[in-house]
């Protein structure tokens, strides 16, 4: 029986040390194309990391074909593409699961993103910046969860068409300083922001698109765009509430219909929209704390018809209203000021 338990004993940790050495313990650094095939000659059963895994190559050192990744379904670190003379990557499309960052930076030769077919959770940060060369974002489109997205100073892109299935950011969702994006879409499914929407893409002078945000539900702080849109836009069909800041800051657009289903948001913001004419949308705001519109071309008001209390004030100043009509069922303000022709 002894024996029996000894020789059992030796097969359990000869089992373990087997599945345990898989894949490499420590975080991983790529620096070559013959690093990345050796990596896997030595591991050729591995399909999860369990640390990070980095690709920086220099310009001497070429890193063109990612495909051996092809095994790997999950990352539990960082995930980091930094490469060099390289336009396209391939080779990360059955990754499912990465649980830190997603960083796409400096890669001085990056024209697309990366196919991610399959990812699904990425629990930190997919940060897409000072890249360039990037035209396009057209990726995750199967991505359901994410802590937060960032993409930011990738000079030449034009266009950002992805995340059309992302239900839930944990935290954040920044982009900004794109000075040559065209058309931003996405976000379809979005119902959750833990934290705050920040959208700053005033130097886009060729801006034509944004996503309207339809079936989000809940922004825990604040909910920020400002952006050189031009004509209509229709947003945020189904909020039901924002915690603090609702700033919509367009000073090309000309008519704004917002947030119909909204019963609060602390604070109301349209500052700098300049020639908007319209505004419709709030037709179940209940409460706010905080209303401040100086929309100088408005000539068409919504009503606040619902609107019970404003706990800090309503700042009206509208100086092309023919008729201002509303408030009717204000019970609670605590300043009110109307300024209007």
């Amino acid at each position: 029986m002894k024996n029996l338990v000894y020789v059992l004993g030796i097969v359990f940790v000869f089992l373990f040390s087997n599945i345990s050495a898989q894949c490499p313990t420590t975080d991983i650094v790529i620096k070559s194309q013959s690093e990345l095939n050796q990596l896997f000659n030595n591991y050729p059963n591995c399909h999860k990391i369990t640390k990070s895994i980095t690709f920086a190559n220099t310009t001497n050192a070429a890193l063109t074909d990612l495909r051996p990744m092809l095994k790997i379904d999950s990352i539990m670190g960082d995930l980091v593409l930094k490469i060099n003379n390289t336009p396209s990557i391939e080779g990360l499309s059955n990754i499912k699961y990465v649980g830190g960052n997603v960083s796409i930076q400096t890669n001085d030769a990056l024209v697309s993103i990366p196919k991610f077919d399959s990812l699904k959770h990425v629990t930190k940060t997919i940060s897409i910046s000072l890249n360039p060369k990037l035209i396009s974002v057209k990726s995750f489109e199967n991505l359901i969860s994410v802590g937060t997205i960032s993409i930011s100073q990738n000079d030449l892109l034009d266009t950002i068409d992805a995340f059309h299935h992302l239900k839930s950011i944990q935290s954040f969702l920044n982009l900004y300083y794109l000075k040559n994006l065209e058309v931003l879409k996405g976000f379809d499914s979005l119902a959750t922001v833990g934290q705050e929407v920040f959208i700053a893409l005033k130097e886009s002078s060729n801006l034509k698109v944004l996503p309207s945000f339809h079936q989000l539900k809940y922004v825990n702080l604040n909910f920020t765009i400002n952006a050189n849109l031009n004509g209509t836009y229709v947003c945020l069909n189904n909020l039901d509430s924002i915690s603090n800041s609702l700033v919509l800051n367009l000073p090309l657009t000309t008519s704004i219909t917002v947030a119909p289903k909204a019963t609060t948001i602390s604070k109301i913001d349209f500052t700098g929209s300049n020639k908007l004419k319209t505004l419709q949308g709030f037709d179940q705001l209940k409460q706010a704390d905080d209303i401040y519109l100086l929309l100088p071309s408005l000539t068409q008001l919504c009503p606040f018809n619902e609107l019970q209390v404003a706990n800090e004030r309503i700042y009206l100043w509208l100086d092309s209203i023919p008729i201002l009509q509303g408030f009717n069922k204000l019970k609670t303000a605590g300043e009110i000021f109307f300024n209007c022709n």
